[in-house]
């Protein structure tokens, strides 16, 4: 029997896709728990569950002209960066309790990387779209690398310095909720599992 911790953001469509992974785990005997916002973790998970309340910043309204880069720009610097700054100790406390043998961590939630890289823990990225998967920013190597600076510089101030990965691709395993027709044949698969969700999901090689 083994121990996983899954790392949420507070969005139901990250949450909902990931809850039938932790579902299948429970039926294997392991043990769940997860850490995130104890308000929407509750409203969603079955009586029982054990959470782990994360401390989560007020989400910033976003202006509705934003386009392009501006709305890139605006997603991680003033959401998902100060999600992982804000998640992050808390995410330690649970992984210090705890104690997973593993992490399972959405895209969004980039304090689940962190933690897990300084703890020296295996982590899986749970991706629940496909965009991320197919490299939208290979056309835009500027873009690409202002992305690559934002995240190293999280690290450095979060993480482990002396760490590499791209903090969004686990180097161990990436789930990832889509079908092939979404994702093309570049991104390697292996074993497909049917969830209670009627998903399909597809583990796949970062």
């Amino acid at each position: 029997m083994s121990r996983f911790l899954f790392v949420v953001p507070p969005l139901v469509g990250h949450i909902n896709p990931a809850i039938a992974v932790a579902e299948e785990l429970g039926r294997r005997q392991h043990d769940v728990a997860w850490a995130g916002d104890a308000d929407v973790l509750a409203a969603l998970l079955p009586p029982g569950a054990d959470i782990r309340p994360c401390p989560v910043p007020d989400p910033p309204e976003r202006p509705a002209e934003l386009r392009g880069f501006a709305a890139l720009k605006f997603l991680w610097e003033q959401v998902l960066v100060p999600l992982a700054e804000t998640m992050t100790p808390a995410v330690t406390q649970a992984v210090a309790q705890f104690r997973p043998d593993a992490l399972i961590v959405d895209q969004q939630a980039i304090a689940g990387a962190l933690v897990a890289e300084r703890s020296g823990r295996p982590w899986a990225t749970s991706a629940t779209t496909s965009s991320e998967l197919v490299d939208p920013l290979a056309a835009m190597p500027k873009v690409r690398q202002w992305l690559a600076e934002l995240l190293d510089g999280l690290r450095q101030r979060a993480g482990d310095p002396s760490a590499t990965t791209d903090l969004r691709f686990s180097p161990q395993l990436v789930l990832a909720f889509t079908t092939r027709a979404m994702v093309g044949n570049e991104v390697p698969a292996c074993t497909s599992i049917r969830c209670s969700t009627g998903l399909v999901m597809r583990p796949l090689k970062a």
